[in-house]
């Protein structure tokens, strides 16, 4: 349902899905415009504040900056995130359901939490304070932003644990097939691959506990 909104941030062949550090930067890195945007306006809501308590006031310093301060061009990546975030704070029940077991997962593993991070809450009280924040046209909280970011990391992570072992299959498929102890050909369908590999995965699986993995 939303795997197109999830593939526009897809790196190259050499980005390490894996590595904490790396996918923090990148993640860092998309959620920069709306730091500077809340940034921003925290300063310019100060200096209104300021204004209205000083009286008989002529003209402006010079390094004020004006009401209507100027923003820098969002990036194709930035767009993309805050268009991915208002989708997540807008049916962050469904990803609740969706997360889940894998958050479960990290939750109760220390090597999974060191490796991932701690999973955010997708409990229904952060659904309802996205909600809101969402309704008000502030979906840069702090909390929506580490949502949406959780996704994009745990989708790409997934992806690539799924792309190894769909590998290792094809590898020892190969090799069962030419000692004649495999009963199928290999036949993924191109449209959608990673279920038709699951399928054949689950149908016809490969001993990987023996030594013939």
């Amino acid at each position: 349902m939303y795997t197109q909104r999830l593939e526009l941030f897809a790196q190259n062949e050499n980005f390490r899905w894996t590595d904490k550090d790396v996918v923090q930067t990148y993640l860092n890195s998309l959620k920069a415009w709306l730091v500077e945007d809340a940034l921003l306006k925290k300063e310019d809501k100060k200096k209104k504040k300021k204004k209205d308590k000083e009286e008989n006031i002529d003209s402006q310093d010079e390094d004020d900056e004006p009401d209507n301060y100027s923003k820098r061009e969002k990036t194709k990546s930035e767009v993309d995130f805050e268009n991915f975030l208002k989708v997540v704070v807008a049916d962050l029940k469904y990803w609740n359901q969706i997360i889940k077991p894998v958050n479960e997962l990290i939750a109760a593993n220390d090597e999974y939490k060191a490796r991932f991070g701690s999973p955010p809450s997708f409990d229904k009280s952060g659904y309802l304070d996205s909600a809101k924040s969402f309704v008000t046209r502030s979906s840069n909280d702090d909390k929506s932003i580490e949502q949406a970011q959780h996704l994009i990391k745990i989708y790409y992570v997934a992806k690539s644990i799924l792309i190894y072992n769909q590998n290792l299959y094809i590898i020892n498929v190969m090799m069962l097939k030419e000692q004649e102890q495999f009963p199928v050909d290999i036949c993924f369908d191109n449209a959608n691959e990673f279920d038709s590999f699951l399928s054949q995965y689950a149908r016809y699986p490969v001993p990987s506990g023996s030594n013939q993995c």
